[in-house]
């Protein structure tokens, strides 16, 4: 059974697969023994482009058996290491990396190293969207007993978050999201001595992330977390008096249900 790794480097899709094919091309001098032969590596070529943009680099390889009077056999296997190149941006991948073959994990285990020196690679996209997602579940464990229809938001967070991720969003809705969550995030801000130290973390995290140079999905994607956060925070401080709180606190909501009913219709059909 073989291993997978996803992250994320700041880097264009053509540079990382030169640099792989380069860095790779000493593969075949390198022999890993199996129980009753070895496999040989191939170097990472291009093996194929996506519709959406995606492309694959493979490292193919042979199986070779045990040598017979003075012969051997080779099976060629299609894919032994494989890396999915996905752009975010003109310079931001996320890559998913695959090894099938285990004994080749340990060479498999110092190319993602390699990786990390030259890139330091970062979280990936759907680590990221756990933990923000963690911290809102965090956040409303403490909820009090009137407020399930805030419940009912994080619980359908989840949904909303596969709709936005399989491209299923239109785009204007998701500029109208990101336009409220800038919002909220500077509402809170403002105040920030109010906040617990959590919520004022995942604050600082979502502000980062609206100000990056990743696409419009990614940052909606990584950002929706922090309104049911906003509606919590509104409801639990009971602050009335604020016409502008209460327009944002109505306008977030009706963003919030408008996702959860595309993204029901989109389970649904």
């Amino acid at each position: 059974m073989g291993i997978k790794k996803n992250f994320i480097i700041e880097a264009s899709q053509e540079y990382f697969c030169n640099w792989l094919e380069d860095f790779t091309r000493d593969a075949p001098y390198k022999n890993f023994p199996t129980e009753k032969g070895s496999i040989s590596l191939q170097t990472a070529r291009p093996a194929q482009y996506g519709y959406s943009g995606n492309c694959y680099m493979r490292m193919e390889g042979y199986y070779l058996t045990a040598p017979k009077e003075n012969s051997q056999t080779a099976y060629p296997i299609s894919s032994v290491v494989e890396f999915k190149i996905i752009p975010l941006n003109q310079n931001r991948i996320e890559i998913v990396a695959e090894c099938s073959q285990p004994v080749v994990e340990s060479y498999f285990q110092f190319l993602l190293e390699e990786v990390g020196k030259r890139w330091s690679p970062t979280k990936s996209s759907e680590q990221q969207i756990s933990e923000l997602q963690e911290a809102v579940s965090n956040g409303f464990s403490e909820l009090k007993q009137g407020q399930s229809t805030l419940i009912n938001i994080q619980e359908k967070l989840s949904q909303v978050l596969d709709a936005i991720h399989d491209g299923q969003i239109e785009q204007g809705e998701m500029n109208r999201t990101l336009d409220a969550v800038r919002r909220a995030l500077r509402y809170m801000q403002k105040q920030d001595t109010s906040l617990s130290k959590e919520v004022a973390e995942q604050v600082r995290k979502a502000n980062k992330t609206v100000d990056s140079k990743i696409d419009l999905q990614q940052k909606v994607e990584l950002t929706i977390p922090i309104l049911p956060l906003f509606l919590n925070y509104k409801a639990e401080f009971g602050i009335a008096s604020d016409v502008d709180l209460e327009n944002l606190y109505n306008e977030i909501q009706a963003r919030l249900l408008s996702l959860m009913e595309k993204s029901s219709k989109r389970g649904g059909g």
